[in-house]
């Protein structure tokens, strides 16, 4: 079985999207109908936690993609970023389709880490905590009060 996802960014930042399941000659193929559903839902219950997530998410990817080291331009050219929300979870994502990405040792770094863990890793999880620092405790008022 394998998983295709076909994504562009739309104008406003959103994204347009389609998922692709398929094996042998069955394939099935999603449009973002869900994706808009919840995220309606998520708007109703939290305005703007979605937008926040996206604005956190968009400050690492425009500061990972100037920072990046450029030899081929493949790596660089690789990475998108997005917030994936389903019906369990919303999550900000950060990826890269370029197998050697994750292995890229930058001069800038003197070879001590990787530029991933550097400029990907680290600042996902500082996002996170200012999130959850903002945020946390208005969703938890929120759930009290639900």
């Amino acid at each position: 079985m394998s998983c295709s996802r076909t994504t562009r960014r739309g104008t406003a930042g959103g994204r347009v999207g389609r998922l692709r399941y398929g094996s042998g000659i069955a394939t099935v193929e999603l449009d973002d109908t869900m994706d808009r559903i919840v995220r309606r839902a998520v708007e109703v219950v939290h305005p703007g936690l979605v937008a926040a997530i996206e604005a956190k998410l968009e400050k690492v990817g425009q500061a990972l993609v100037t920072r990046w080291p450029v030899r081929t331009g493949k790596s660089a050219a690789g990475f998108d970023w997005y917030v994936r929300v389903s019906q369990i979870e919303i999550k900000g994502v950060v990826e890269n389709k370029v197998p050697y990405t994750y292995y890229v040792r930058p001069r800038a770094l003197w070879g001590g880490t990787t530029g991933w863990s550097e400029w990907v890793q680290i600042p996902m999880r500082q996002a996170q905590q200012e999130l959850v620092d903002e945020l946390g405790p208005e969703i938890v008022r929120g759930l009290a009060h639900g």
